[in-house]
């Protein structure tokens, strides 16, 4: 029987499986059906407005979800998306397999047939959604209702021994309602550790998949006849396997480096280099066990002492490529923890290297832990080791993490130092963090830590809920000290504000002024900062959904090397013409001035994805940007791509693209545009 006791989940045991394809048949009326649900947003503690039955199976191969999802009065929000790009209603599952308050799995489902995974982690506070498993779910829509069948085989994921646990939300996009099993206080961060026990799971599988990944790459020039200088041609492979449910070792031998899922290029005033995220499988695996960014943000958030693009990062318009890595992640209820070892190759001027990664992490209490990082790279021109140790504690709505490390690169050596404290509760958030980064810590070639120096920073404020013509409001004050470089230390203090109307439109503003020492290219300079950014939007559920963000400073231009006024303006338009149609433009306008001429330079970017989805696995895009500096255009890409994900985890890509670096269309003046086709499969193969 399935019911709900003490918010106790129990799913019931099946011999004959449902047929994943939408429709709820009878074998789902074996359960009894969840039907509980509470708002979160907007009218905190009230039961939903639109009923849901949440039918929860299991046999000793895989769980089972069945969900009817009741819409009275209006037709399912059945937008058709991408992988990992849900929209319209939802539903969403999230486990916690091995009940330690630490890590949990999240499944998503759209009306619209869509899915998106990931993994949450710091105890509910770090969503992730690079993971990708192997699972199945189908839809069925219908005028006042969409149904949902979800299949989550056991070998797909980690697990400990039963009970687990479980949440279950449900988004309605006309009202922006957000509902669980558990009813969330507005005023308080999601816990895993809170999230109700699911009991009644049966697996009795002894491992996970085992996985073959290989991947092809194949591209060439087409401004003319192809020669064999004009042809890439690459082959890679991934392999992983778990001979238990908890134990995965992972090995790549030349692996791919995500050329079609491109990072999006980015200018920037700032001094430091553009963070990009991770995307190759090898390195994806576990990627949560080696991550503490993301959980903390005060005080200038977490040193990140590893950070995997360094492995097989760029080198002059290519790729120093990976010979072998090596990776085995472990995972019970109190440790998780992991090893990476890789062999890089030689590739312009650039040495052969070897990395090694070791982190294991102690778990105790509900989200607390305290781990290490030993880190080492070896080269001809480097000899790196890198020690350190982090805390965190997770107490109430409060949350701790204290972390130290010691980098040594042939000789070079430096300590760095974070601690932060922040509480979320009662109406109030509060928060105060501490980093000293010394200024030759040499961690760059393994991790991204940019800033060096010394920095104390902290807010306070009020969040307030279902107000006057609000949904919410937030406000509050913080300021902070910093030195970098320089001798004397950098001050200043600003306001927050943030509020989301009933309407679904929103605002936000945050202010600061102070006192800046900023040493730059050997040069120290002084002035007085001034900094106000801006945003509106309105809500995604809409057909057109409208972002705009604007602001301005007096502050220095890395760009330039100078002191000087700063604007920008960046509106973006996202039109959903038909439920498979969706056309996706933006503008982003950036001014500054010279102070020795007083006149002013523009940096002007524009985009637009018009994005066909035959299904969600089936989709044709047409990406087209161009770019001016000071009024000259000297950029130009038009890049449509098909992707089709016809299995799990398997995707098939044609790519075409045409780059050009003057004013006119290629049409016009062929000789200044480079045009390059690609076609790329990557299959997986589980056993």
């Amino acid at each position: 029987m399935f019911f709900i006791f003490s918010l106790t989940i129990h799913a019931t045991f099946t011999d004959t499986p449902p047929v994943i394809d939408g429709r709820i048949e009878d074998v789902w009326k074996r359960a009894e059906p969840v039907t509980a649900f509470f708002q979160q947003e907007p009218d905190n503690g009230e039961p939903a407005t639109e009923s849901t039955e949440v039918y929860i199976l299991t046999d000793r191969e895989a769980l089972y979800f069945g969900v009817i999802c009741h819409t009275p009065g209006r037709h399912p929000d059945a937008r058709v998306t991408e992988w990992d790009n849900v929209t319209g209603d939802l539903i969403t599952f999230i486990l916690d397999t091995f009940r330690d308050g630490n890590t949990a799995y999240v499944f998503k489902v759209s009306a619209g047939g869509a899915q998106c995974d990931g993994i949450v982690s710091a105890g509910g506070s770090n969503w992730c959604y690079s993971w990708n498993g192997v699972w199945f779910a189908r839809v069925k829509v219908y005028e006042d209702r969409w149904t949902c069948e979800v299949k989550i085989p056991y070998k797909s994921i980690r697990f400990g021994n039963p009970p687990w646990g479980i949440e279950i939300r449900r988004y309605i996009p006309p009202r922006d309602e957000v509902v669980y099993l558990k009813p969330w206080k507005q005023d308080e961060q999601f816990r895993i550790s809170e999230i109700p026990e699911f009991a009644g799971i049966t697996p009795e599988v002894k491992g996970r998949f085992f996985e073959v990944y290989p991947v092809g790459v194949a591209g060439a020039w087409l401004d003319s006849v192809p020669t064999r200088e004009d042809i890439i041609a690459r082959a890679g492979l991934d392999l992983s396997w778990s001979p238990t449910t908890r134990f995965t070792l992972n090995i790549t031998v030349n692996p791919d480096y995500a050329e079609i899922e491109a990072d999006p290029y980015s200018f920037t005033l700032g001094k430091y280099p553009v963070y990009l995220a991770e995307k190759r499988p090898f390195f994806l695996e576990g990627q949560e066990m080696f991550d503490v960014r993301g959980s903390f943000s005060l005080g200038g958030g977490p040193l990140e002492l590893f950070y995997s693009r360094k492995i097989g990062m760029p080198a002059a318009n290519d790729y120093i490529p990976i010979r072998i890595g090596v990776k085995a992640t472990l995972q019970e209820r109190l440790f998780e923890g992991g090893i990476i070892y890789a062999w890089t190759g030689e590739k312009n001027s650039i040495p052969e290297a070897h990395f090694l990664v070791l982190r294991p992490r102690f778990l105790f209490g509900r989200g607390s832990g305290i781990g290490a990082f030993v880190e080492g790279k070896l080269s001809s021109q480097e000899t790196l080791a890198v020690l350190s140790g982090d805390v965190v504690l997770s107490m109430g709505r409060g949350k701790a993490l204290f972390q130290y490390a010691f980098c040594d690169s042939s000789g070079v050596k430096g300590n760095g130092l974070y601690a932060t404290y922040n509480w979320v509760g009662r109406g109030i958030w509060f928060g105060v963090g501490y980093k000293n980064v010394d200024s030759l810590f040499p961690i760059s070639s393994i991790g991204y830590v940019p800033y060096h120096g010394e920095i104390l920073g902290g807010g306070i404020g009020r969040m307030h809920f279902s107000i006057g013509p609000f949904r919410s409001l937030w406000y509050g004050v913080f300021g902070g000290i910093n030195r970098e470089n320089t001798p004397e230390f950098s001050k200043s203090i600003g306001i927050y504000h943030n509020f989301t109307l009933r309407n679904l439109w929103g605002f936000n503003m945050n202010a600061h002024i102070g006192e800046v020492y900023e040493n730059y290219m050997d040069s120290t300079y002084h002035f007085i900062t001034k900094n106000i950014h801006l945003s509106f939007w309105n809500n995604w559920a809409s057909r057109v959904h409208v972002r705009i963000s604007a602001g301005g400073a007096y502050s220095l231009n890395y760009h330039t090397s100078s002191v000087g006024y700063q604007t920008w303006v960046r509106p973006n338009v996202a039109w959903r013409i038909l439920p498979q149609l969706l056309l996706d433009t933006g503008l982003s306008l950036t001014s500054w001035e010279n102070p020795d001429t007083t006149e002013w330079s523009d940096y002007i970017s524009w985009s637009g994805n018009l994005c066909w989805y035959f299904s969600p696995t089936l989709s044709l895009a047409v990406r087209l940007s161009r770019t001016w500096l000071e009024g000259k255009c000297v950029e130009t890409r038009i890049n449509p791509v098909l992707s089709w994900m016809f299995s799990p985890k398997s995707w098939f890509y044609v790519v075409y693209s045409l780059y050009g670096s003057g004013d006119e269309l290629p049409w016009r003046d062929p000789e200044h545009w480079d045009s390059f086709g690609v076609l790329k499969v990557r299959y997986l193969v589980y056993f």
